[in-house]
């Protein structure tokens, strides 16, 4: 695995694996996955320096997926440190396993988008916390297929303001 760390021309950092790095008369491109910005955030009163990651991609339907990158944004690029690549692996671990969840629980994205439309912040927190606490699978096709452990219980939400169903 060939683990590089990027400093991009928009001051964000990242790391990724690299998987094709061509020359820039060839383009000017490399072809990487698994990327992941580095997020720094700072506590000034306690002198402490947080970081976090976030994939370098939203709605990517796999983390694995190639993504080619125009070398021409990159300011630097080095060996990241053992620490680094060891939070790295951590948090490959947790992205894909939020992808495999995903995939178990054939949840289709469209599905929920239809199903919160029209409701209110707190209305779509209670609903997607119902959702995921249950044992309820979002098919393909929009139905919702109930557990057969899960049969005894109630299929009414109850949503803010108090009163209200859907």
């Amino acid at each position: 695995m060939n683990l590089k760390q990027f400093k991009m021309t928009n001051n964000d950092e990242i790391i990724c694996e690299v998987v094709e790095d061509t020359d820039a008369d060839d383009g000017g491109v490399i072809v990487i996955r698994k990327a992941l910005r580095i997020l720094t955030s700072e506590d000034y009163e306690n002198n402490i320096r947080y970081y976090s990651f976030k994939p370098l991609l939203s709605f990517q339907d796999e983390f694995k997926e190639l993504v080619v990158m125009n070398v021409g944004h990159i300011i630097c690029e080095s060996l990241p440190s053992k620490t680094l690549v060891v939070h790295y692996s951590r948090a490959v671990k947790e992205v894909e396993s939020a992808e495999k969840v995903k995939q178990e629980r054939n949840i289709d994205v469209d599905v929920l988008l239809n199903e919160i439309e029209g409701m209110d912040d707190d209305e779509i927190t209670d609903y997607l916390q119902h959702k995921l606490h249950s044992n309820d699978i979002v098919s393909t096709d929009g139905l919702v297929e109930e557990d057969v452990m899960d049969s005894d219980a109630p299929n009414v939400i109850q949503f803010k303001p108090k009163g209200t169903m859907h």
